[in-house]
């Protein structure tokens, strides 16, 4: 299943019609008339990503795939989920390794599993000696490709290709801090906000859809709002992210979590956000899916390892080893896609509920970390005692 360029032009040109036609105003939803009516030939995926997650968890097939391309990376950002040492090793990547066909051949898996959406992500996927090719054969195969970059350089190639042909439907970068030396203190390079932000606005006038995110720390969390503000005044979505996980790669390295805020600033700052922690009910919906890991989403890393999330390292095959078809039918991940939201401990607290990152802190996908259940009783101990009083 597909959707061609032919379908995309015949809704462009004939939209305005179809809309006023009875037979097909009922068939033609909001969401596909206000994407083709405000982006003609752009493409966000922002706007159809819930529809095809959505999708992918009715029918139990994936839609979409992040693919780590390499570790490499010019940056060693203070919270990086990968060792230092991968971020400077010289070593090619399973991706980089392959051949022009083994290339297209793992293409052709991927669609024939159903994917309609490639993340490709890093260490710093513009570092990736293939990209340029690994993108022509997915815009080849109607493949929708969201980037994420920290955005430090642009290679030659990509500033002079069109981002509708290429069929790149978003760009997302990380920035810590609208205060350049913060910026800088995190990524550990001097001058990277401005490299950053200057390849942000570029990719934004070359008609791509860019977007921000900040992942909240205790280094940047007081100037967060003017973070937030100088994206607003720019036009550019904006998004806060938390919490700041150890290492994947290297378990006996549990030192990032240390760089999360406190449990004060936590609690102030969902105040100021109510709609930041998303809370789930077991009791009325526990034959629902916890999240969509391993059932309309999988991974991929830079050595051909296959997870059921790019946020969740449990280790499923490898696709230099394996058929991909037969690993996301593997056992081990239909264990994961059937989990189920009766299956969270009673013990635990059910905002934005994750089992990646469970894992990634206990090795356990249904324990919460000590410092995530401790921030969180803080918080529902605060909003409780706020609710009794106003009784």
């Amino acid at each position: 299943m597909s959707f061609t360029d032919s379908d995309a032009n015949f809704l462009i040109n004939n939209l305005e019609r179809l809309q006023n036609d009875s037979d097909w105003a009922d068939i033609i939803d909001q969401e596909v008339r206000d994407f083709f009516s405000e982006n003609l030939h752009k493409i966000n995926s922002r706007r159809f990503r819930p529809s095809l997650l959505e999708l992918g968890m009715t029918f139990s097939f994936p839609t979409i795939v992040n693919v780590e391309l390499n570790r490499r990376c010019s940056l060693t950002c203070h919270h990086c989920y990968i060792p230092v040492a991968d971020l400077k090793s010289p070593v090619h990547s399973f991706f980089e390794s392959l051949s022009d066909e083994k290339v297209q051949d793992l293409l052709s898996s991927l669609c024939e599993l159903g994917i309609f959406l490639i993340v490709l992500t890093g260490g710093e996927v513009f570092l990736n000696k293939r990209l340029q090719f690994f993108l022509q054969e997915t815009s080849k195969r109607n493949l929708i490709v969201e980037i994420f970059s920290n955005l430090q350089f642009l290679p030659d190639w990509f500033e002079n290709i069109n981002p509708y042909e290429t069929k790149v439907g978003r760009i997302q970068t990380s920035i810590y801090s609208v205060v350049p030396e913060v910026h800088d203190q995190i990524v550990q390079h001097k001058g990277a906000f401005q490299n950053t932000l200057n390849n942000l606005l570029t990719l934004r006038a070359k008609g791509y859809h860019v977007e921000i995110a900040t992942p909240l720390m205790s280094l940047n969390f007081d100037g967060r709002y003017e973070t937030e503000k100088f994206f607003m005044d720019l036009d550019i979505p904006h998004s806060f992210a938390w919490p700041i996980v150890n290492e994947y790669y290297d378990p006996q390295l549990k030192s990032k979590s240390s760089l999360n805020i406190s449990k004060e600033q936590f609690l102030q700052f969902c105040l100021e956000k109510p709609d930041f922690l998303i809370e789930i009910n077991p009791l009325t919906n526990g034959q629902n899916s916890i999240c969509a890991a391993g059932k309309s989403l999988f991974a991929i890393s830079a050595d051909g390892s296959v997870f059921p999330c790019s946020q969740y390292p449990k280790l499923i095959g490898n696709v230099a080893l394996s058929n991909l078809k037969q690993l996301f039918n593997s056992s081990e991940m239909a264990a994961i896609r059937n989990s189920k939201m009766l299956d969270i401990p009673e013990d635990s607290y059910k905002y934005n509920y994750c089992m990646g990152n469970n894992f990634s802190e206990t090795g356990d996908p249904f324990k919460q970390a000590d410092f995530i259940k401790n921030i969180l009783d803080y918080y529902e101990k605060h909003t409780n005692e706020a609710k009794m009083e106003m009784i």
